[in-house]
């Protein structure tokens, strides 16, 4: 069985180590176990004990001689006159040491170890030394060198004040590192005493007079672990670092009273007001903090060495103030002055600055006010009667940008950074818009024409939207591809009409486009079906569903209407005639039923019976009513047909006159042959009645 040392021990048992049976088994054997090493250390009234268990009583070791198993009683504890229990108290008078009794004074003759003041001593071990030198005072202290269990060179101090009131220190030396230990409240203090004019007068120092220079006291944190204090010319540390100069000022490295690791230097100077600058960093952020009135200044300081520069804080040139509004609850920021007049203020001597969320200042008829516009100004040419400014921002409802440049807003695509400093140059990169003085707009353009005008990169168009060149307003948009003829297409109103004017060689078509998205269908106009087609020909042509061949109004479909009118007013014809012999051509002409093919688009209308007539074969009869278009294909004009009707009908009535009064004639005719018959078989009646009377 191996025992194990207990710095051994415990490397076992630290953070993420995966125990075995063999690291417990160490920890077991390494152990005091009371049954197996019969050592039950503190003797106890109502325990039981086994022959050979030793205990300790008031500083003793004691040993069990009963046979078999004693229950203990409080009224016979361990002691000489108990025969259950026999010392083992080593007799000092052996061959170990030399003592003279009569005069308290004793000394180890093997030199192991050295007691001094060890029988009078009350503590858990009287009678044995526990050092090589184990020097006590009864009711005061004790003072160890090279204690029995340590590992390292060590001395050790203990100071006794009660029974149950003591502290320790403890000097322990190896070949990396020098450790003192103490339980004391008030751990460690370092002091300087008064310089001594006589050897004799050491023995009246007292180190609570002395000046205290440093002192590292423990400070017990949340969870019950302790932290080390340091002060400097201070009693009792209010930080884990704590220096002091009661005349100049105050450090403290994380204060007691903040929960955040924090620096802080305090003003201490009775000629100024006491303020003080605090850094640190908390579960979100890093911070500094101060009360002092100028806030914070940041300053290049003057060259090492020279007028003592490195000990002055007040000296070099301002760079950069953080401070808090003079008047108002909100911080400033200032870079190159110190006297911010905005949230920051950036000024270049007198050549620019640059604010954002300026502050309104007091003038004779507006004071300070705490609600600022949110802004941002850049001024050029700060020291000029009028210097130059820009201004971005939100106000009074209204978000936007403020100048007095001579030539307004432009705003450009920079050429590649780092190329001749263009990411700090104005003066180059292609201009995308311009706003100038006068409030016209120009995208792709410097030198806008109308109040906005467009052009795009290639120049093949424009967008010219005019207020001001012109009486009425109008929006126009120029085609100027290469290779194409230049047109125009504006739109616009006068006083009495909206207008759309163009010169386009095929005038206007309007188009149902392509899904949105679908082969950029949104910006192109080379795409869809057409739905009218305004024309220039002649006095303008329309075509609805196609375009016009040959027709003022083209339709490709149906068409309604309550009342269709052709104006045959006498101011718009010439030559008029009469409409003769349409008759017999009438009936030339050939009625049938039909139904519209897919080509039209038309096939499935209701009803799909159609009834007509076959565009050729009217046009052998009555060319006057077919128009053959461009392309070939023939239209009716069937309510041209309706004068040919009219005429057919005309005729069949004057057809049907004649006959008439052919046949009104041979009834007046056939009334008189009746009547004349009818006379003359009354004569043949009357004759043949005389014929019978004379027979």
């Amino acid at each position: 069985m191996i025992l194990r040392k207990r710095n051994e021990l415990k490397s076992f048992f630290k953070q993420n180590s995966r125990l075995s049976e063999a690291n417990f088994a160490a920890l077991i054997d390494s152990m005091l176990n009371k049954r197996d090493d019969q050592f039950h250390g503190i003797w106890k009234p109502g325990q039981t004990y086994r022959n050979g268990d030793v205990v300790v009583y008031q500083g003793a070791l004691w040993e069990l001689v009963a046979e078999g198993e004693s229950c203990s009683r409080q009224e016979q504890p361990p002691r000489k006159d108990n025969p259950l229990w026999k010392s083992l108290i080593i007799p000092v008078d052996d061959d170990d040491w030399e003592v003279l009794a009569e005069e308290g004074v004793m000394w180890a003759k093997v030199f192991d170890r050295i007691g001094i003041g060890v029988g009078n001593y009350q503590g858990e071990y009287p009678d044995r030394p526990e050092a090589r030198l184990d020097v006590r005072q009864s009711g005061k202290g004790r003072w160890l060198v090279f204690p029995s269990e340590a590992e390292l060179t060590q001395v050790t101090l203990l100071h006794t004040a009660s029974p149950t009131d003591s502290s320790y220190l403890i000097t322990e030396l190896s070949l990396e590192e020098v450790n003192w230990l103490t339980d004391a409240a008030k751990g460690f203090v370092f002091r300087k005493s008064r310089v001594l004019t006589e050897e004799k007068e050491f023995a009246e120092l007292k180190a609570a007079d002395s000046q205290i220079l440093m002192v590292l006291k423990p400070k017990r944190i949340q969870g019950g672990a302790e932290l080390a204090t340091l002060g400097l010319n201070v009693e009792d540390p209010t930080a884990m670092l704590d220096i002091t100069d009661g005349s100049r000022g105050q450090l403290l490295f994380s204060p007691d009273e903040k929960r955040d690791p924090a620096l802080s230097i305090v003003n201490l100077d009775p000629k100024c007001e006491k303020n003080y600058v605090a850094i640190g960093v908390g579960q979100s952020d890093a911070t500094l903090v101060t009360d002092a009135l100028g806030g914070f200044a940041f300053r290049q300081g003057g060259e090492y060495g020279t007028y003592c520069n490195e000990k002055n804080v007040s000296q070099g040139d301002l760079l950069m103030v953080v401070r808090q509004h003079p008047d108002f609850d909100r911080p400033q920021v200032g870079i190159g002055t110190g006297y911010p007049e905005a949230r920051l203020d950036v000024k270049d001597g007198n050549h620019a600055q640059v604010q954002i969320l300026p502050e309104r200042s007091s003038t004779e008829t507006s004071p300070a006010s705490p609600d600022a516009e949110a802004t941002i100004a850049i001024f050029q040419g700060v020291s000029t009667e009028q210097p130059r400014y820009l201004t971005s921002g939100w106000g009074n409802h209204v978000a936007g940008w403020v100048s007095n440049a001579d030539r307004g807003f432009v705003f450009r695509q920079g050429e590649p950074f780092g190329i001749d400093n263009n990411q700090i140059r104005l003066d180059q990169g292609q201009t995308h818009l311009v706003i100038r003085e006068d409030g016209r707009v120009g995208i792709g353009t410097e030198d806008p024409y109308t109040r906005v005008e467009i052009v795009n990169k290639a120049a093949s168009g424009k967008f010219l939207f005019n207020l001001d060149q012109k009486v009425n307003p109008a929006l126009g948009i120029l085609n100027l591809r290469p290779g194409s003829k230049e047109n125009y297409f504006t739109i616009g109103a006068d006083n009495n009409h909206a207008l759309l004017v163009t010169d386009s060689q095929y005038g206007f078509l309007f188009k149902a486009g392509e899904e949105f998205g679908i082969n950029d269908s949104q910006i192109d106009v080379n795409q869809g079906r057409t739905l009218v087609s305004i024309r220039p020909e002649g006095k303008g042509r329309m075509g609805i569903g196609k375009l016009p061949l040959g027709y003022e109004l083209d339709v490709n479909g149906m068409s309604r209407t309550f009342t269709l009118y052709q104006d045959t007013n006498t101011n718009n014809v010439v030559s008029p005639k009469a409409l003769t012999n349409v008759l017999e051509r009438v009936k030339l002409l050939r009625p049938i039923t039909f139904e519209w093919n897919s080509a039209t688009g038309f096939q499935e209308q209701t009803p799909r019976e159609q009834i007509g007539f076959l565009a050729h074969e009217v046009d052998d009869v009555f060319p006057q009513v077919v128009k053959t278009s461009s392309d070939g294909t023939q239209a009716i004009a069937y309510q041209n047909l309706v004068p040919v009707l009219a005429r057919a009908l005309q005729e069949l009535m004057q057809q049907r006159d004649e006959t008439q009064q052919r046949l009104d004639t041979l009834r007046n005719d056939f009334t008189v042959y009746r009547q004349e018959m009818a006379e003359t078989l009354q004569r043949l009646t009357d004759r043949i009645e005389q014929c019978e009377r004379r027979m």
